[in-house]
């Protein structure tokens, strides 16, 4: 048996040629044959800031639980929403290329625009159903501004349950 790949099993399109032991003229030759791999495995930090750059890290598992050092898939990176359950943002990038993966684990920097809890799920590009989540995490505003209504002139203070406006 033979393999036109790179001699790995681990993530690699293969081709398998199996020769008879006593007449090697009798061969036979499979399609391509795509390992990959079994589950992603995606980590950041769980808490994060809006806006700001974050770093995620992505690595391609075997059955075993084990990196595939040949991983070089393409894979597309999407936001569950957990909190407020709708309208999810982007993250940004949304796709990890195959030339980012290095020994079977990917780093990179990527922001996500909104506040709320979401979980980010890395899935290989060719073989959709290889797909691996993160934990919660969760992403706060770098800040919050109050905007209030000033007091009557010419106090600088409010009366305790006298209303006022304010706009967040």
């Amino acid at each position: 048996v033979t393999n036109s790949g790179t001699g790995l099993v681990d993530d690699n399109t293969l081709v398998i040629t199996a020769t008879d032991k006593t007449d090697s003229s009798r061969t036979g030759t499979s399609g391509q044959i795509l390992v990959v791999p079994s589950k992603f495995k995606v980590e950041a930090e769980s808490s994060q800031v809006v806006g700001k750059a974050f770093p995620l890290a992505v690595s391609a598992l075997n059955a075993a639980g084990g990196v595939t050092p040949n991983y070089q898939g393409s894979v597309n990176l999407n936001v569950q929403p957990a909190s407020p359950p709708t309208g999810a943002g982007l993250l940004l990038p949304a796709a990890i290329a195959s030339t980012s993966f290095q020994s079977g684990k990917a780093a990179l920097n990527v922001t996500y625009p909104r506040w709320g809890s979401v979980t980010v799920t890395a899935a290989d590009a060719t073989a959709t159903s290889v797909t691996g989540s993160s934990g919660l995490i969760v992403f706060h505003p770098a800040s919050i501004q109050l905007k209030l209504t000033p007091p009557p002139s010419p106090r600088d203070f409010f009366y305790t349950h006298e209303l006022f406006s304010m706009e967040a």
